[in-house]
């Protein structure tokens, strides 16, 4: 099974950890890790290929900063917590892997796997390029885009890439095409997946990529707060049952919620990150407060959550951001 990451050295750490839980459920024999190496230092590597060698799993290193320099140059932005441009490198992927790669599994380094993964790796994606499970985003940020309103607009963190039929159709120079001259996308390269691959995406069920929103409110809550009545086609059950059989588990950005590699972490689903950091090289190091990152708003929002809870925020922010409005026109 081919697996790829794409990371430089401030999320090292975090794909060190995916690593391991992906060796821990499925036999490590059988993983090639592609590493798309966007600034990752020797001693990092060393960590990350010795993690490999432990499982008897392999570890391919490719320089990818010729790719992400072609895509500064055009002015699109960088992406995370700890911005950076490296996610980037997963759209240049017919390029970078070896033709003899035909089927790849994309990971962000924030997610682990929390199941078995064999049969999703071998799922038949039926005449698509890729196959991507729902993300939480809103009505106005499709329609920016040029989506449908019923479109799916769907998570980059987990990606499965045809790669075969990929290549059939892949442009060398959709940087020029795609990038140059057009103002940066909001959600970056996640924003180009959804673009790029319209109507050639496969639509996962949630369990393979239960990202953080989905744990952070109710279904209902997402949907009133961005104006997203066609949010995602999850039911309720689906989103609930993954609590406890969720495939992988992605830790991605949320203002409500601390990730789990800082010690003052709230996400529910953080004490399955931290059994696999515990078992890692970096596992004896204590983690680091999180650093200051909010802006004013998504300060106030944090501690309201925090007050008022998963059901009682909803209700409590629409309040709040009506009153603003009156305040605003009055």
């Amino acid at each position: 099974m081919n697996i790829c990451y794409a990371t430089d050295d401030n999320f090292c750490m975090q794909t060190g950890v995916s690593m391991l839980s992906l060796m821990s459920h499925t036999d490590p024999a059988a993983l090639v890790f592609h590493l798309l190496d966007a600034g990752i230092s020797e001693e990092n590597y060393r960590k990350l290929a010795t993690l490999a060698e432990s499982g008897k799993a392999r570890l391919v290193r490719y320089n990818v900063i010729p790719f992400l320099e072609k895509v500064r140059r055009t002015g699109q932005k960088n992406w995370g917590d700890v911005p950076t441009h490296a996610t980037w490198a997963r759209l240049f992927l017919p390029e970078i892997l070896p033709d003899s790669v035909t089927r790849v599994l994309y990971l962000d380094g924030d997610i682990v796997a929390d199941a078995g993964f064999d049969e999703f790796y071998r799922l038949d994606l039926d005449g698509r390029i890729l196959a991507g499970a729902e993300d939480c985003i809103s009505q106005q940020h499709k329609r920016y885009l040029g989506l449908d309103d019923e479109e799916p607009y769907m998570n980059a963190g987990v990606l499965l890439f045809d790669l075969a039929a990929w290549r059939a159709c892949y442009d060398p120079d959709w940087v020029e095409f795609c990038l140059s001259g057009r103002e940066p996308f909001p959600m970056a390269d996640q924003d180009v997946v959804n673009l790029m691959f319209r109507n050639q995406i496969l639509p996962l069920p949630l369990k393979y990529n239960y990202s953080v929103w989905f744990r952070a409110l109710d279904l209902a809550a997402l949907r009133r707060l961005l104006q997203s009545p066609n949010l995602c086609r999850y039911t309720r059950d689906e989103i609930r049952d993954c609590a406890q059989n969720a495939v992988f588990i992605h830790y991605n950005t949320c203002s409500l919620l601390v990730r789990p590699w800082y010690k003052n972490a709230t996400d529910p689903a953080a004490p399955v990150w931290k059994r696999w950091y515990a078992a890692s090289p970096w596992g004896q190091q204590p983690l680091p407060p999180e650093p200051p990152r909010l802006s004013a708003a998504e300060q106030k929002d944090r501690r309201l959550y925090q007050r008022a809870g998963k059901f009682g925020f909803p209700l409590l922010h629409t309040a709040k951001c009506f009153f603003n409005s009156l305040c605003q026109h009055s």
